[in-house]
């Protein structure tokens, strides 16, 4: 409301009696201004319950006002809630009548964070603006210590909604608060040595849940998801053996909830170290939010953003039968051809794929490396259809080429 405009004192407005007949009343207001100012403002004394419901309306009065004699009254719910009166005004004019609503607003979290990071003293929770803040863009800040940048970084704002900022007030700064320990979940699917797998995993982690036999490994993925109730949850594949030195200890830093992160793991094979089979740590929002799997690479699909880490995590311990080696190496090594094909100065990528097609004397090494020549002339021949590569994300598909292959072979 304009300082211009002078507000007559609510007591002196109180002294006015209804009388009845609002011409009558309002004559009775308009003579408290004693003809001093252009303009003056009578608010209702007795808007008790309008003033729980929107705090002082004076500050929900438009400042842009007509240029007019008429009386502009402004009402709330059928109860009058202000009369600005003009010094010249007589009974005989008429009335400018403005409905009154209770301001809008909404509430911003900084996305970069995650929609499921909490706050120290959240205002969204508690904090009542006052009427006179309604007009203002309202800011909390990230607490310095959890700042990586060089500049300060919004976390909260509040804001009106279809109403002219008026000024922007600096609030002070909000602490994070994570987990005291982000979910496990581990997911198996018919692995010879799951059972061990999962003791392991519970003898790091007592607070790991488990998603077993679920069909489709995106799906498996999204059932962990919905399992998990921190902002980020590790998985840990069926076939892996956590390393002695490993542990779920890890916390990202606030602006990298929101990506994928993938540890290492060591292919009791070849001897390979790298993402494959690796423990993943994933955003749960993200995961939640994913609504299909269009790449060979599930993490990749689900997010771009992806953060390796240099720590083996555990043994992938694929090769404990026939099809399970074969099966887990034609699909990584699909993925590695399918790589190359895209990008084919990409000598790690090679390299990796020629590492698969050398024969050891691990158990059943020689179907990993069948597997690995099988796949590289499957990619090659299917290279231009993603829809039958991404067969290589589908269980029973690998099982019908595996017996394809080495039931044709042994026949």
């Amino acid at each position: 409301m304009s300082n211009l405009i002078i507000q007559i004192h609510p007591e002196d407005v109180k002294s006015v009696k209804w009388s009845g007949h609002y011409q009558s009343y309002d004559v009775a207001l308009h003579a408290l201004n004693q003809g001093r100012y252009e303009k003056f403002l009578v608010v209702n004394p007795v808007i008790d319950e309008l003033y729980k419901a929107i705090d002082n309306p004076v500050y929900y009065i438009d400042e842009d006002l007509p240029n007019t004699d008429k009386c502009i009254f402004w009402t709330y719910k059928n109860n009058w809630v202000a009369k600005l009166f003009t010094k010249n005004w007589i009974p005989a004019d008429e009335y400018l009548v403005v409905p009154l609503s209770p301001p809008e607003s909404k509430w911003s979290k900084n996305r970069e964070f995650g929609p499921m990071i909490t706050f120290n003293n959240d205002p969204t929770l508690k904090f009542k603006v006052e009427a006179s803040d309604s007009s203002y863009l309202l800011t909390w800040y990230l607490d310095p210590k959890f700042n990586t940048t060089k500049d300060k970084v919004w976390a909260i704002k509040h804001r009106p909604v279809n109403r002219r900022i008026t000024g922007v007030k600096d609030m002070g700064y909000l602490t994070p608060i994570f987990p005291k320990h982000l979910d496990v979940i581990f997911i198996s699917y018919n692995e010879s040595n799951a059972e061990d797998n999962w003791k392991r995993v519970l003898e790091k982690a007592p607070w790991a849940k488990r998603i077993n036999g679920v069909e489709g490994i995106f799906n498996a993925h999204k059932a962990a998801s919905v399992l998990a109730k921190t902002d980020m949850f590790y998985v840990v594949d069926g076939d892996a053996w956590l390393l002695d030195e490993w542990n779920f200890n890890f916390q990202p830093g606030i602006f990298d909830r929101l990506f994928t992160h993938i540890w290492q793991a060591s292919n009791p094979i070849n001897g390979l170290k790298y993402g494959y089979g690796g423990v993943k740590l994933f955003s749960k929002h993200v995961m939640d939010t994913a609504e299909s799997w269009t790449t060979l690479d599930m993490a990749t699909t689900v997010t771009p953003d992806i953060k390796l880490i240099d720590q083996v995590s555990n043994i992938t311990a694929f090769n404990t039968d026939e099809f399970s080696t074969w099966r887990s190496a034609f699909r990584e090594c699909a993925k590695l051809c399918y790589n190359i094909q895209l990008n084919p100065s990409d000598t790690e990528t090679q390299d990796r794929l020629d590492k698969w097609k050398t024969i050891n004397d691990q158990p059943f090494s020689q179907y990993a490396v069948d597997a690995a020549s099988e796949a590289e002339q499957w990619v090659d021949t299917n290279k231009d259809n993603i829809d039958i590569l991404l067969n290589i994300n589908d269980r029973n598909w690998l099982q019908q080429e595996f017996n394809k292959i080495y039931n044709d072979n042994r026949n």
